[in-house]
C-alpha cells in the first residue's frame, strides 16, 4: 500500500485507530496521510506537514491548530516520529465529512482508515458518520471500534458469496495477508445451496487466484441467516479483521457491512463497488 489516508478527531478516542495506522503503514512501507478537520464553519485553510520538514516547518503548522487541538497534535506527530513512520499531517478548517470526502478526492489513496464508536460505547457519532462517509467514496475502507485495543493481524476472513467473484479483492487482501504472514479463511456466504455451473467454474478460479498464497482456509456456512452464520464464524475462529465487499448503501436493512458496523467488535475492511447502491 503505497498511500494510507487516516482521518483523525482530535475530539474523540483516537489512539487505537492510529496505532493501526502505524503497524499498517511501517509494514506495508506506505505512507500515512494523517487528516484532521476541526469544523471550522467561517474559517478557510489547508495546511500540511510532512515528516521529512524541517523542525521549524512543523512549529509553524501546529500554530494553526485551534488550543483545544493542539496538544493532542503534537502527541500524535511525537508518537509518529517516534516509531519512525513516513507521514503527512493535514490540517484543513471545514467539516469532518466534506474534507474526508474532498481530501479522498484529491489524490489516490489504496486504503481509508477510520475509528468508529463500537457495540459497547454507543452514541451519536457512532455509525452514522462513518456511513455518511462509506456512501461517498469508492476507497477499500478499514473501520476500527474505537474501543478496540490494537491486535495484529494474524487471521484475516473474508466473507463473500464466492459466485461474485473479484479478483481485485481477492489479490488486495491476498497481499495484505502477506505483510502480516496472517492466515486468510475465505468464507462463502449463502442462504441456498448453488452448484451451477456458473458457480462452480467462479469457484475453481477463486482456487486457482489463492493457490499464490499457502495461509489460505476455505470454509461454506451453512446457514440460513447469513449474518448470523459470519458473526458465529468470526467470533469461534479469533478472527483480527474482516473484510466484505459493499454491494449496497450501508443504510440500507439489507446491507451486511451495516450489520458488521452495528454490531461486531472486530475492525471491518469494506471494499467499495462503483457500481454499489449508494444512498
Amino acid at each position: 500500500m503505497n498511500s494510507i489516508l487516516l482521518p483523525l478527531n482530535l475530539r474523540s478516542e483516537y489512539r487505537n485507530v492510529l496505532d493501526y495506522g502505524i503497524a499498517v503503514s511501517l509494514k506495508s512501507g506506505g505512507i500515512l496521510d494523517i487528516f484532521f478537520a476541526d469544523g471550522s464553519l467561517f474559517k478557510f485553510g489547508k495546511w500540511v506537514y510532512e515528516s521529512s520538514e524541517a523542525v521549524e516547518n512543523k512549529a509553524l503548522f501546529l500554530q494553526r491548530f485551534k488550543e483545544q487541538d493542539k496538544s493532542k497534535a503534537i502527541a500524535v506527530i511525537r508518537l509518529l516520529e517516534s516509531q519512525k513512520v513516513n507521514f503527512r499531517f493535514t490540517l484543513i478548517h471545514t467539516s469532518p465529512l466534506g474534507g474526508i470526502v474532498q481530501q479522498s478526492k484529491a489524490q489516490s489513496y489504496d486504503l481509508l482508515m477510520m475509528g468508529t464508536r463500537d457495540k459497547e460505547n454507543t452514541g451519536v457519532i457512532r455509525g452514522p458518520f462513518v456511513n455518511q462517509v462509506l456512501s461517498k467514496i469508492v476507497i477499500p475502507s478499514m473501520i476500527i471500534p474505537e474501543t478496540l485495543p490494537f491486535n495484529h493481524f494474524e487471521h484475516i476472513t473474508y466473507a463473500a458469496d464466492l459466485a461474485d467473484y473479484n479478483d481485485e479483492v481477492l489479490s488486495k487482501l491476498i497481499g495484505l495477508a502477506r505483510i502480516f504472514d496472517a492466515r486468510l479463511s475465505l468464507v462463502h456466504v449463502s442462504n441456498s445451496t448453488n452448484t451451477s455451473d456458473n458457480y462452480l467454474n467462479v469457484l475453481e478460479k477463486t482456487i486457482d487466484a489463492s493457490l499464490k498464497y499457502p495461509k489460505i482456509l476455505y470454509n461454506f456456512l451453512d446457514n440460513a441467516d447469513v449474518f448470523a452464520g459470519i458473526e458465529q464464524f468470526v467470533e469461534n475462529s479469533n478472527t483480527n479483521l474482516l473484510a466484505m465487499i459493499n454491494r449496497n448503501s450501508v443504510h440500507s436493512k439489507n446491507s451486511l457491512t451495516g450489520k458488521v458496523l452495528r454490531n461486531l467488535g472486530v475492525p471491518l475492511l469494506a471494499f467499495q463497488t462503483p457500481n454499489a447502491k449508494i444512498g
